[in-house]
């Protein structure tokens, strides 16, 4: 599903929980990858769409 509020959609390809932090890095295509930070306790999984925006 496409969120048109999102300015990045991709796979999460890796979550790391690291103590206080939850890292996920997303493809967003064409060999592109994000890194996102997380709260501490989020619900994400490999291979799920994650739909990213900022706080402007």
């Amino acid at each position: 599903m496409f969120d048109l509020e999102a300015w990045f959609s991709g796979e999460l390809a890796v979550a790391e929980r690291l103590g206080s932090q939850t890292y996920g890095y997303v493809e967003i295509g064409e060999g592109q990858m994000l890194t996102v930070e997380f709260p501490r306790h989020a619900t994400i999984r490999v291979g799920e769409q994650i739909h990213l925006r900022g706080n402007p």
